[in-house]
């Protein structure tokens, strides 16, 4: 989902159109947010890595996550951004597509 709405957003830029606004994409990318955050609960981390790992292969994936939400925040920003450029340049908005 993450690489769909990035290519999209560069889409929208290289043919300056409009494709969804910023609020759908955050809506989408809270989503995210909360499915990861539900996955790597204290509860949950020791299922992801199994009985037999170590503490280290909780903290890797502990670590995955946390820079990944740092992806989906910076996606956010760029989603405001494009949104914001759109605006100024008067990109000609399109229908969504559905994948």
């Amino acid at each position: 989902m993450l690489v769909f709405m990035l290519r999209e957003l560069g889409e929208d830029i290289f043919n300056m159109r409009m494709c969804r606004p910023h609020d759908t994409v955050a809506v989408r990318i809270e989503s995210l947010k909360t499915e990861l955050a539900t996955a790597v609960s204290a509860s949950n981390l020791s299922t992801l890595v199994g009985v037999n790992s170590t503490m280290r292969d909780g903290l890797s994936v502990a670590s995955f996550v946390f820079v990944f939400m740092e992806v989906l925040e910076k996606v956010e920003v760029i989603s405001k951004e494009v949104e914001e450029l759109g605006k100024l340049a008067r990109f000609e908005k399109r229908e969504l597509m559905l994948h």
